[in-house]
This record gives C-alpha cells, structure tokens and sequence, in this order.
C-alpha cells in the first residue's frame, strides 16, 4: 500500500460547514468526455478560476 486517506464520522459534513470544500454543481460532460489531466483545470474554469493562478499561491501580486 502506498497510503491511505479516510474521513472519521461527520468529517465530510464538518469541513463542508467549515468552507474547506467548494460544493458546484458540474457538467457531467467534464467527467465523463474530458481526459483526466483537463478535468481540473475545466472545473475550476466553471467557478471563474484560473488554474495558473495555484502556481502562485503565496506570491504577492505588483
């Protein structure tokens, strides 16, 4: 086994509650037509996100 991730009771719906999760209602289309590596990037383009900008997390912007 390479490793190993689960939820304990309620954890799911506790960081739902506490915004760690972005719930969106998606076009089955992104899963299921798109290859796997552009999945992502087209979810986060329906939220208005650019996929670039997790490059830059914690750079400050001129």
């Amino acid at each position: 086994l390479l490793g190993y991730a689960g939820w304990g009771p309620d954890q799911l719906d506790d960081e739902l509650r506490e915004g760690s999760w972005i719930p969106i209602d998606i076009d089955p289309k992104i899963i299921f037509d798109l290859p796997p590596e552009e999945r992502w990037s087209a979810a986060l383009a329906t939220l208005g996100i650019d996929p670039a900008r997790f490059g830059r997390l914690g750079v400050a912007e001129a």
